[in-house]
């Protein structure tokens, strides 16, 4: 109860005398809080926040803001942490010469998340003060909920860098070959279409192939023809195929099954000296990176 007192009573002077708002760099994000803030609360003074304060101890930033407040006649200090990549988290702290109160609120980074965390700070200023009775004294105010707007990433290229081996199963297929292959694709939000490059080595053949690929994360089909060069023939083989890809870390892990829907064979008398067979199988490793907007 002695602490629920204790809050009114700063709550009351912060809303009395106004809140400093502490600018702690030329970012985006404090620029639009600043404005939304002033725009919801009267008597926001922005004030350069004194040097390395966003990384000091909780203790050190309120012996730090004591000075500024007295300067400013204020009982009430707030500042905006953009220091974490999935949300920005807002500090209010109420301070007086022998005690302070620190709230904190958050919000997952997206489209208005400035400004539903200045309305927030508006109303944990304010709930409790408006609630406030005659012989009650109301508990603090929950912390409003805030509800992120969806945020929807525009279709960008892609370019994706894959390097692997291909078994055929086949006895008579050539033996296992490395591949290496680039896709350019223009996806939104891990969909969309694009173009396979590639090109296959191994110690009877070469295959160089190109088609169309569609990606469905985590799922990826496509079409291609493979100019094929053995010891044997030159040709122009088709192959569908079909894979599924896993994050490892900064890349990504994949296995793929290509089907051929031409069987090519190579008869010596009657022996058979190459096959393609039907299905083949292949394992990647691959690397993407975002090339364009448009």
């Amino acid at each position: 109860m002695e602490l629920v007192l204790v809050f009114l009573s700063l709550i009351s002077s912060a809303w009395a005398a106004g809140i400093v708002l502490l600018d702690q760099g030329d970012t985006t994000e404090e620029d639009r809080f600043a404005s939304e803030l002033t725009l919801s609360v009267d008597g926001v003074q922005v004030r350069p926040g004194p040097e390395g304060f966003s990384q000091a101890p909780l203790s050190v930033q309120l012996d730090a803001v004591r000075p500024i407040l007295a300067e400013a006649d204020m009982a009430a200090v707030a500042w905006l942490d953009t220091t974490d990549a999935v949300v920005l988290r807002v500090s209010v702290a109420f301070v007086e010469a022998d005690r302070a109160i620190v709230r904190l609120l958050d919000m997952e980074r997206g489209a208005g998340a400035e400004a539903h965390l200045a309305l927030a700070t508006r109303e944990l200023i304010s709930s409790a003060y408006q609630d406030d009775q005659p012989m009650t004294v109301p508990d603090p105010p929950p912390d409003p909920p805030v509800v992120a707007e969806p945020v929807v990433e525009p279709p960008a290229w892609w370019a994706t860098v894959s390097g692997g081996v291909v078994w055929p199963p086949a006895s008579h297929s050539g033996g296992v070959r490395g591949n290496i292959s680039l896709a350019l694709s223009r996806l939104q939000d891990g969909q969309g279409a694009g173009i396979l490059l590639g090109v296959q080595r191994g110690v009877e053949q070469t295959r160089m192939g190109v088609g169309p690929r569609y990606q469905w994360d985590p799922f990826q089909v496509g079409v291609r023809a493979d100019w094929t060069k053995t010891t044997w023939t030159r040709q122009v083989q088709p192959r569908i195929w079909a894979g599924v890809a896993v994050p490892l870390g900064p890349l990504h892990g994949s296995a793929q099954v290509e089907f051929s829907p031409i069987r090519d064979e190579v008869k010596l008398g009657e022996t058979i000296i190459y096959d393609t067979g039907w299905v083949e199988l292949s394992i990647n490793l691959s690397g993407s990176r975002k090339i364009g907007q448009r």
